[in-house]
């Protein structure tokens, strides 16, 4: 879930759910890194199968990896439908830069803040950690759908390819000047509101002394860095 979360309140109940909703999807394979405190719980697990070539355990279609991910090579795989993370910069930034959809499941301010920003652009759905059990199944679901064949891709997948696309327009990305003209249009008016109401769909709306339609920001962006 990212490089600088320990979540002490992840229980057996809320890795019973995890494990139940990734069962659901047997046409995809789930591969979940565990830190130290959590290999107990995998043992709870019964008829492992062999091991898979990642270094870990493996159950049905998901596989227990117990050793730290090349982030950078991971979320480059062609064939990756998505990636779930608590919203790190480093790990929100990579996503963006190859076009991977997000779950995202915040802790701190910054987190809670990218979680934002992906709802804005429609390229993740956010998951409330203290109810997990509750929304993580239907996060999942959004993310994947019923139809679980990687060559129909979901709304968030065609978006995130869209903002890949526009990072890749400009020297070196240029990913931060981008999030930037994002938290620009996404900021609310009251600074005391730490996370304001966004919309997290591409339609044409009236933005008169409200919120800017993605849509809109990003011709702006565009225009702004060819001129």
């Amino acid at each position: 879930m990212g490089e600088s979360v320990s979540f002490n309140g992840f229980t057996q109940e809320y890795f019973n759910e995890l494990v139940e909703t990734f069962l659901k999807y047997d046409k995809c394979k789930f591969v979940v890194q565990l830190k130290d405190g959590f290999h107990s719980l995998v043992m709870l697990l019964k008829n492992f199968s062999a091991p898979w070539r990642l270094e870990g355990p493996s159950y049905n279609n998901i596989y227990f990896y117990m050793n730290k991910v090349n982030l950078q090579k991971f979320l480059a795989q062609k064939n990756l439908r998505g990636f779930i993370t608590a919203g790190d910069q480093k790990c929100f930034n990579q996503a963006l830069y190859v076009g991977v959809p997000l779950i995202l499941i915040p802790f701190t301010f910054d987190q809670k803040f990218n979680a934002k920003i992906a709802e804005y652009m429609e390229v993740g759905t956010v998951v409330d950690h203290t109810k997990f059990v509750e929304e993580f199944p239907l996060a999942v679901r959004k993310l994947i759908g019923e139809n679980q064949d990687s060559s129909n891709p979901n709304t968030f997948t065609e978006n995130a390819n869209k903002i890949k696309e526009i990072i890749d327009q400009f020297p070196n990305g240029q990913i931060k000047t981008f999030l930037e003209t994002v938290e620009k249009a996404i900021e609310d008016k009251d600074e005391e509101a730490q996370f304001p109401e966004m919309p997290t769909k591409f339609e044409e709306i009236g933005h008169v002394g409200g919120i800017k339609p993605f849509s809109v920001v990003l011709d702006e962006f565009i225009n702004s860095k060819q001129n």
